[in-house]
């Protein structure tokens, strides 16, 4: 289904051209602190290590991701910005900076930050455009900006992107039927909600939605 705003961890094993720690103990030592959930110690001990050398990528991803973890979202946006500009292709593919920039947005949303959670989904899929998650969310954000037809457009990329993922496509459709709810369009809206319950009859939110478009209908 859409993710769940869980950081993904870059595995790097060699050293990229140029970048100086990727390779260190205290790199190590950091990236070992993240996975294990210590973001505030990953911090104290990658951040002298970008101190040193500001211009490499692997150190300043994951000390976004640490300040991701520790709910830090601005100063973790201002890190992946900064590793997306100094990255070479290589190094921007290993660490998977998209993704990193979609969780970023899925949590701008959970915040009702509408502003920068788009900023940052669109940001993710300047990395890549097939990025289902970032599509659905941002036409949430969309949806709850009042923008429903770039609401639409985005949730139907989304849909067909996500053809495969029966859940996936139930989320979507509910999403569909909510723009349509918001605009008063009750017949829409129980037609999207009807063909996510077909998608997924244990859809709660289908079943939810579906009881309360017909009932103002």
């Amino acid at each position: 289904m859409f993710k769940k705003a869980a950081v993904a961890f870059a595995l790097i094993t060699t050293l990229s051209v140029g970048a100086a720690y990727a390779a260190s103990d205290d790199y190590d030592k950091g990236v070992a602190f993240l996975r294990a959930g210590r973001a505030e110690e990953a911090l104290k001990v990658l951040t002298p290590l970008s101190r040193k050398d500001p211009k490499d990528p692997y150190v300043r991803y994951h000390i976004g991701l640490a300040l991701y973890k520790m709910g830090s979202l601005d100063e973790a946006s201002e890190e992946f910005n900064k590793a997306a500009e100094i990255s070479g292709g290589k190094a921007r593919e290993e660490l998977g900076i998209g993704a990193a920039f979609s969780n970023l947005g899925i949590a701008y949303y959970r915040k009702k930050e509408l502003a920068k959670a788009e900023e940052a989904l669109l940001r993710a899929l300047d990395f890549d455009t097939s990025d289902g998650d970032s599509r659905y969310y941002l036409g949430l954000v969309l949806t709850d900006k009042g923008l429903y037809a770039g609401a639409l457009s985005q949730l139907d990329m989304a849909f067909s992107l996500k053809a495969s993922d029966t859940k996936a496509k139930a989320a979507v459709l509910v999403a569909r039927g909510l723009v349509f709810y918001r605009q008063e369009d009750m017949g829409k809206a129980v037609a999207e909600f009807g063909r996510a319950l077909e998608a997924d009859p244990d859809s709660v939110q289908g079943l939810y939605y579906m009881g309360l478009a017909n009932y103002r209908e």
